[in-house]
């Protein structure tokens, strides 16, 4: 607990995590923005109002190259940390003070938690900031009849659709920087940490959009599932595929790691012993 409170006070003294933070909110910003073809800014302010801010924001969500711009900048804050630990030394000084489990697992746990969290408060932020001045239903109705679209039918539901698409979006945000994880403990490189999310999360969705017998991770990080479960029962089932996901990158992360770490204490050992 201690080692997992000393890196949670690191990052809140990080200006990579209000980066991270900012970065997701400008990227959405940018997507919702983008979702129109404006001439000029009362065209946009226009559009919005028709539109609504919650069907822009969905729009967003369901566009490709704006969640996986998202998903970089909110692995930038702690996605890399173990292999820049490890390369620094930093990291056997660590273990030395605590335990090898303990310090592993604690970086598979808060890469997954504060990707999530950077991802999350990033979005909302951005929807939350533009509902000051433009309203969340605009005057161009839509109805919805799929399990979380049919929230956008009514403005008193609309926050809850945005919370729950920006949570399943998070949740898979986290578990794919766990992969970032794993492969950069195999090779140590901050490049390799941030970018293997990105190529993780287009293999994986590809394969498992074309696969029957597996779930749809596109379509579940996008809030549409395939069963008439309703909300409460669909959202953990959304959650409990990315949590098993992430837990299944964190096995991996973990025995890359212990490996490496095992490798490196041993090769500090043998001068010692010779000596």
């Amino acid at each position: 607990m201690k080692l997992t409170a000393a890196y949670i006070l690191r990052l809140l003294k990080s200006p990579a995590l209000y980066i991270g933070v900012a970065g997701c909110a400008l990227i959405a910003l940018w997507g919702i923005i983008s979702a129109g073809n404006f001439t000029s800014a009362e065209a946009f302010v226009q559009y919005i109002r028709f539109t609504g801010t919650a069907q822009l924001f969905s729009d967003m969500m369901d566009f490709g190259t704006y969640r996986k711009l998202i998903l970089i900048a909110a692995c930038m804050p702690f996605t890399a940390a173990f292999c820049t630990e490890f390369k620094s030394g930093l990291s056997k000084q660590i273990i030395l003070r605590s335990s090898q489990k303990n310090y592993i697992l604690t970086h598979a746990v808060l890469n997954f938690l504060c990707t999530f969290f950077v991802s999350f408060l990033g979005i909302v932020l951005c929807v939350l900031a533009l509902s000051l001045f433009f309203p969340l239903i605009g005057s161009l109705h839509n109805e919805y009849s799929d399990t979380f679209g049919r929230l956008l039918n009514n403005e008193n539901t609309a926050w809850l659709f945005i919370l729950l698409k920006s949570l399943f979006f998070s949740a898979s945000l986290g578990a794919w920087s766990v992969s970032g994880a794993a492969i950069s403990a195999l090779f140590p490189d901050p490049f390799i940490a941030v970018c293997t999310p990105l190529i993780m999360s287009y293999i994986i969705e590809l394969v498992t959009i074309e696969a029957d017998f597996l779930p749809d991770l596109w379509n579940l990080s996008r809030g549409y599932v395939s069963t008439a479960d309703g909300i409460f029962f669909s959202s953990l089932e959304i959650l409990l595929v990315f949590l098993v996901l992430a837990f299944l990158f964190g096995t991996v992360f973990y025995y890359i790691a212990k490996r490496r770490l095992d490798l490196s204490l041993i090769h500090i050992s043998e001068p010692t012993r010779r000596s």
